[in-house]
């Protein structure tokens, strides 16, 4: 089994304003201490976002009185870590820096008797894609507040360049809301059950278009996963098979009733040199309709990053070092920041002869 390091690699992005979540326990406010006060803050997106002084301020935080080292920040009822940019008082110009998630499936999981083998798409929402987070802080000392530990990038003595990375290329459908029915006459169950979720329309045959970009295509075998969903009653014939670019099929299955079916299979990398064509095929009568929920082609990409400003990406696990070396990462916002999110470190990165370099 691999295990990857979860990484983020930015400038800065938003500065948030002011805007009882559930958790796993039984009423969802177990987190809470009533004596705290809490600032709420709503993401949509996923990324990292900056909190200045100013705007805690302008919500009535009273900044002059809290020690950096007290601040907690929480989602769905679990403390999330954040980076200060002060120790004693935050300042003017200072800022508390956390990675946030949109909402997905999290809170849409407790509906569902077995939610991962009955969601059709764990990556959106049934009800919205806010995330709420909730700024807090105590008082005293040794609080175990969470924090990202900034790391120092020694390029002294580096590893050999690390060759690619995993890439997670994602394409979630929300075009309709499906639902399991009770009956060929249109009724549905009242219930959350197997099926249900935001998906693509229900058809016999479906056609998605996956844009590799700058593969590694002598890097270990690719992946492609989905979740998708068949209708009619359990009488009811279904024969679905999955092709890639036409060929022989990588899935291939006959079953009968409404079902969620998830399907993983390997990729061979030459078919990462060109636009893979997706067909999903029901040949089991005029009504072998299905519903894709979500798709991913996992793949090694070189570490070209496009221009952009943000980047989320991930490494193979290991207990010697690695060098990143970033082509093409902007910096016209300033110098780069790479947030590891599975060990909680903050590295700055080093911009020399156009690359973006970080030693892991």
């Amino acid at each position: 089994m691999k295990y990857f390091y979860s990484l983020t690699l930015f400038f800065m992005l938003f500065v948030t304003g002011s805007y009882a979540q559930m958790s796993d326990g039984n009423f969802g406010d177990e987190w809470i201490d009533f004596d705290q006060s809490y600032f709420k803050m709503a993401v949509a997106e996923d990324g990292v976002y900056r909190i200045s002084q100013a705007a805690l301020v302008q919500a009535g935080v009273p900044v002059s009185q809290i020690a950096t080292g007290n601040y907690q920040l929480f989602r769905l009822g679990q403390q999330v870590p954040v980076y200060v940019s002060a120790s004693g008082l935050l300042g003017t110009n200072d800022y508390i820096e956390f990675y946030g998630k949109k909402n997905r499936s999290e809170l849409d999981r407790h509906l569902f008797a077995d939610p991962e083998n009955e969601m059709l798409n764990p990556e959106y929402s049934l009800v919205t894609d806010t995330m709420s987070y909730f700024l807090t802080w105590v008082s005293g000392s040794g609080n175990n507040s969470l924090r990202f530990v900034s790391t120092s990038n020694n390029l002294s003595n580096p590893p050999p360049a690390e060759p690619f990375f995993w890439y997670d290329d994602l394409q979630v459908y929300n075009n309709v809301h499906v639902k399991k029915k009770e009956t060929t006459d249109g009724s549905f169950f009242s219930d959350y059950n197997e099926t249900e979720g935001f998906g693509s329309p229900s058809r016999l045959v479906t056609d998605y278009t996956i844009k590799p970009v700058n593969p590694v295509i002598t890097g270990p075998a690719s992946s492609f996963s989905t979740r998708f969903a068949t209708n009619l009653p359990a009488q009811s014939g279904h024969t679905i098979a999955i092709t890639l670019n036409n060929e022989a099929p990588i899935y291939e299955e006959s079953f009968s009733g409404v079902k969620l079916k998830k399907v993983t299979a390997p990729v061979t990398n030459s078919l990462l040199t060109n636009d893979i064509l997706v067909k999903f095929d029901g040949t089991g009568g005029v009504n072998d309709r299905h519903s894709v929920g979500v798709i991913t082609l996992t793949y090694p990409r070189s570490f070209d990053f496009g221009g952009v400003t943000s980047f989320a990406f991930s490494v193979e696990a290991s207990t010697s070092s690695k060098l990143l070396n970033i082509e093409n990462f902007s910096d016209a916002m300033g110098s780069p920041v790479l947030y590891d999110q599975t060990n909680g470190l903050r590295i700055e990165a080093i911009i020399e002869n156009g690359q973006t370099r970080i030693v892991l």
